[in-house]
C-alpha cells in the first residue's frame, strides 16, 4: 500500500503521515509553524511549484512577469496592483520580462504574502458601489467588466 501524504495540524505543529506500521500511522514532526520563510511545508512548496508550472507553458522555468499577479492570486494571495508592480521590479530587476521559479518562490513565501482579502464591512462597502439601487443585487452588466 502506498504511503499517504495527507497533512494534519496539531497544536501549531504540522505533521505528515509517512506510512503504516502494524495498522498505525507513524507521524513525524515536519516543522514548527512560524511566520518565517522556513515555515512552509514541503506540501506548500510543492503547491507553489505546481501553480508555477501551470503558468510556465513552455517549461522554461520562467513565467511572463505580467503573469505574476495572477499566479500569486492562484495560490491564495491578494496583492494590490501597486504591490504587483513592486514585486515584479524585485523579481525582474533587469526588466527581461520573465520571472524565475526561484524569484517567485521568494515572493510567494514573503512574510506579508497571505493577507485577508478584506473585512466583511469592506466587502459590503465594495458591493454597494455596484448596487446603485441599494437593493442587494448587482446588475449582470456590471459583472461583465
Amino acid at each position: 500500500m502506498a504511503p499517504e501524504s495527507e497533512s494534519k495540524k496539531d497544536k501549531g505543529v504540522i505533521l505528515m503521515r509517512k506510512g503504516r506500521i502494524s495498522g498505525e500511522h507513524k507521524m513525524t514532526n515536519i516543522q514548527q509553524k512560524t511566520p518565517t520563510l522556513s515555515s512552509y511545508t514541503l506540501v506548500e512548496s510543492w503547491k507553489f511549484k505546481e501553480a508555477f508550472n501551470l503558468f510556465d507553458r513552455k517549461g522554461s522555468g520562467n513565467i511572463a512577469a505580467s503573469s505574476l499577479g495572477n499566479l500569486l492570486r492562484s495560490i491564495g494571495q491578494n496583492p494590490t496592483q501597486s504591490e504587483i508592480q513592486e514585486l515584479v521590479a524585485q523579481a525582474d530587476p533587469s526588466s527581461t520580462g520573465v520571472v524565475s521559479f526561484d524569484a517567485f518562490s521568494k515572493i510567494a513565501m514573503r512574510a506579508d504574502g497571505f493577507k485577508p482579502a478584506g473585512t466583511t464591512d469592506q466587502l459590503i462597502e465594495g458591493f454597494k458601489v455596484f448596487d446603485p439601487l441599494n437593493n442587494g443585487t448587482i446588475p449582470a452588466t456590471e459583472l461583465r467588466h
